[in-house]
């Protein structure tokens, strides 16, 4: 049984994982949006600011999708130190059936 729940709990931290990245992709091509629109039709005076912010925009966006990895993973990890002390409890070990996902 708790083989079966680690199992469950390494399918949906990897779910978990691919949603976040998918989103995060979605979430930059659309923050690039503005950006183009302002390198077409800005003043030139303009453009020179473009791409610095861009570039923070960039590494925040990035910043905060690693953060969500990060707390993931960090759940997953919990999830298995709960699951192997309740399989020393119980007397039925937890087989370690997968990696946790990692950035």
């Amino acid at each position: 049984m708790l083989t079966q729940i680690k199992k469950v709990k390494d399918t949906v931290q990897q779910m978990v994982d691919k949603g976040v990245a998918s989103v995060e992709e979605i979430h930059k091509s659309i923050a690039e949006i503005p950006f183009a629109q302002i390198e077409k039709a800005a003043p030139e005076r303009f453009k020179q600011y473009v791409e610095p912010v861009k570039n923070i925009q960039d590494t925040a966006i990035g910043t905060v999708y690693s953060v969500i990895r990060k707390i993931n993973r960090q759940i997953g990890e919990m999830a298995d130190e709960v699951l192997t002390k309740v399989g020393e409890i119980s007397g039925k070990g937890v087989k370690d059936t997968q990696k946790t996902p990692s950035a």
